[in-house]
C-alpha cells in the first residue's frame, strides 16, 4: 500500500482481497490507523473475495437462495427426473 499511496494512487482505488471476513477486517484496520484514514469512505475495496464478487454482481441478502429455494429446486429437479424414466 505504502508504493500504492507514494506512486499518486488514491486510496479509494486500492484493493485487498482476502478468503475470511477477519483477514480483510485486519487489513483494513491496519491500512487506516497507518496512513489515517477512513475505513468505511477510504477502504471500500478491502473485502473478502465473494463479498467483492457479489457487489459487483449486485447481489443482497434478499436476492440469495434461501434454504426453501434449495428444497424446491430439489423436489423440481427429482419430479423431472422422475418423469423422465417414465418416458
Amino acid at each position: 500500500m505504502d508504493e500504492f499511496l507514494k506512486n499518486g494512487i488514491r486510496p479509494r482505488q486500492i484493493g485487498y482481497f482476502s478468503f475470511t471476513k477477519k483477514a480483510a477486517t485486519e487489513a483494513a484496520d491496519r491500512a487506516a490507523d497507518k496512513f489515517g484514514l477512513d475505513k468505511e469512505n477510504d477502504l471500500p475495496f478491502f473485502r473478502t473475495l465473494h463479498s467483492y464478487a457479489f457487489n459487483q454482481l449486485g447481489m443482497t441478502r434478499e436476492k440469495m437462495m434461501k434454504t426453501e429455494d434449495y428444497r424446491n429446486l430439489g423436489r423440481n429437479v427429482a419430479y423431472l427426473l422422475r418423469q423422465q424414466s417414465i418416458l
